[in-house]
Parts: structure tokens; sequence; C-alpha cells
């Protein structure tokens, strides 16, 4: 039983699922997911030229679809296989996540409120967000625990 890999496969779950399904950004009474947002920034990104600022955004489904699937296949893997492949396996989801966690992160830096202002990004952040940044340190967990596990 891989514990490391179940932990991988619903943190990247509840990731791919807040992206697509939950508030990232909310501003009263308008919220918007995060494919929204993407699917705008693609949009903007094909009329104008240049601009690739919020490209990474990109990273946080495909990063969570990569986390989800490879702590399915850790956790369906074989009490019979190997400790090596078992620790790569983990390794690449733990960077499938930290992949993830770069857009999330870059973004939260960069919405900080600047000089006298207290209104930033960060201030519109909604549940989706936060909950696609605990998906992913869950796949990321996950992943370490993998590694560090101790051969069978």
């Amino acid at each position: 039983m891989n514990n490391g890999g179940k932990l991988s496969a619903v943190g990247g779950a509840l990731a791919l699922v807040s992206f697509a399904l939950l508030p990232y950004l909310s501003l009263g009474l308008i919220s918007i997911t995060g494919w929204q947002i993407a699917s705008a920034v693609t949009q903007y990104q094909a009329l104008s030229s240049g601009n690739q600022a919020f490209a990474l955004i990109w990273l946080i489904p495909i990063a969570a679809l990569a986390t989800a699937a490879l702590g399915v296949a850790l956790s369906m893997q074989s009490a019979f296989a190997s400790a090596r492949s078992r620790r790569i396996m983990g390794v690449l989801v733990g960077l499938a996540s930290l992949l993830g966690l770069i857009p999330l992160v870059q973004a939260l830096i960069n919405g900080q409120p600047s000089g006298q202002s207290s209104f930033g990004l960060t201030n519109f952040l909604g549940f989706g967000y936060w909950l696609s940044i605990v998906g992913l340190a869950l796949g990321l967990l996950g992943g370490v625990l993998t590694v560090r596990a101790p051969d069978r």
C-alpha cells in the first residue's frame, strides 16, 4: 500500500477541480474560476503581441493532472515493484506538484499591495486559489513520503 501515491492522487484531483470549478478571484457577487482566467489570458495573448505575463497559468491544471495521474499510477504499483522505481515515481510526482505551485506562488508574491495602497490582487483571491495550493502541496507531500519510504 502506497499512502504517498494516494495522497498525491487526491491532491492533484483537488487542485484540478478547484482550478476548473471554484472561484479563483471574487469581486463581490462576481466570481471567476481559474479556467475562465486562463481562457481570457489565452484570448488576450492571441490578440496582443508579446505579453506573456500570465502564460504560466496553464501550468496549474497541467501539473494537477500530472500529479493526479502519477499518484494513481504510484498507488496502483505492485508491492513487488522495486524501491528505485517507486522513488523515481515519487520524484516525478513532487516535481509535477512544484511545477504547478510556481504560478500560484508567483501570483501571490506579485499581487501584494504596493506602496501605500491597501489593495492588491491578494485581497480578491477566492477559495479555489487557496484550495489549489493545498491540493498541490498535498501532491508534493505525497511525493516526499514516497521517496522517503523505507525499502520493503
